[in-house]
């Protein structure tokens, strides 16, 4: 276990790249992240989250583009959404993309970050799965010595960049017939 007080992205890429945890502050709340392609990492999150295996976690992209099945309008409209508050998309993908990841009726979540230090980050380790730093039923970790009460060892490395996350969940929406549906304000 190793403590980082800045938001390096070579230091933080490597364990996600090589499969390890890592818990960090995302553009919302402190997360427990891993590689979203990688199914023996993702598997490692959940069992160490204590996480239901049916329980579907948000995948964080770079931009907008990397959201799949998005028309232009689509598109457009997230970003206007996401640039107000960051705003996670339920989005009816194939179920070759990702399919390790707990889905519910052929959903996957995505935010795309806007945090430029969080979007080199996953330009060099592709989406990263991102549930809040907690067990399953307890409150999010508000900072790293929570998050290491809650993991301890179990995580290769925990990040802060000495700024304190929103500490605000992501605005939940979907798409559907032209209308955005707020499934979590």
């Amino acid at each position: 276990m190793r403590c980082l007080d800045s938001f390096i992205i070579p230091a933080i890429s490597q364990p996600l790249l090589s499969g390890q945890l890592v818990v960090l502050p995302t553009d919302t709340i402190y997360g427990l992240v891993a590689q979203a392609a990688d199914p023996a990492a993702v598997q490692r999150l959940y069992t160490v989250r204590r996480r239901p295996a049916h329980k579907p976690s948000i995948v964080l992209v770079d931009s907008s583009a990397a959201i799949p099945g998005l028309d232009q309008s689509q598109r457009q409209l997230y970003d206007q959404l996401n640039t107000q508050r960051p705003t996670t998309l339920i989005q009816l993908v194939p179920g070759q993309l990702l399919p390790h990841l707990a889905r519910q009726q052929g959903t996957l979540a995505f935010r795309a970050v806007t945090t430029p230090s969080l979007q080199r980050l996953l330009r060099r380790t592709g989406p990263i799965i991102a549930p809040s730093a907690n067990l399953e039923g307890l409150p999010p970790a508000t900072d790293l010595d929570q998050a290491i009460a809650y993991f301890g060892e179990q995580v290769a490395l925990y990040v802060t960049d000495n700024k304190t996350p929103e500490h605000t969940a992501s605005r939940i929406v979907r798409f559907e017939q032209g209308q955005v549906i707020t499934i979590r304000q």
